[in-house]
């Protein structure tokens, strides 16, 4: 499954019932959120608990304002861009051992312009707010 789509079920603040492993990134996403159910793999018991918990209302509700908050606080554009930003525009001496990065002959040393800097944002940016639309979409709420 792609994780997007569950970003995006958890910005629309839809709670997810997923059936693998907790140790996956989903799992642990829905762990750390509860924004959901994680269900074992072949677990018919827990399966029956996850689908009568979410069929009450007043548990759904809860688990969707935790799937939005965890969402909000960990899924923003703007602090992912920033994010993002942050790690393309690092001095690669940051991220690599001191004395092959500051060789500009060493073949593993990289520099980046800041204009091409400003291009890679820019697309990643206009990426992310066409996921974000498709997300909106495709899990707009009902009557919304």
């Amino acid at each position: 499954m792609v994780p997007r789509i569950h970003q995006g079920s958890f910005a629309a603040a839809r709670p997810i019932l997923f059936i693998g492993f907790k140790t996956s990134s989903l799992g642990r996403w829905i762990t750390e959120s509860g924004g959901g159910w994680v269900v074992p793999p072949e677990d018919l018991h827990a399966l029956r608990h996850a689908i009568k918990e979410a069929l009450d209302p007043n548990e759904r509700r809860v688990r969707s304002q935790r799937a939005a908050a965890y969402a909000s606080s960990h899924f923003d554009r703007a602090k992912n861009v920033a994010a993002f930003e942050t790690s393309i525009t690092m001095p690669i001496s940051e991220a690599q051992d001191e004395k092959n990065t500051r060789n500009p002959d060493n073949p593993e040393f990289k520099s980046y312009s800041l204009e091409s800097t400003k291009n890679r944002l820019t697309l990643a940016s206009t990426k992310l707010v066409q996921h974000e639309t498709e997300a909106r979409l495709r899990f707009r709420r009902p009557g919304a």
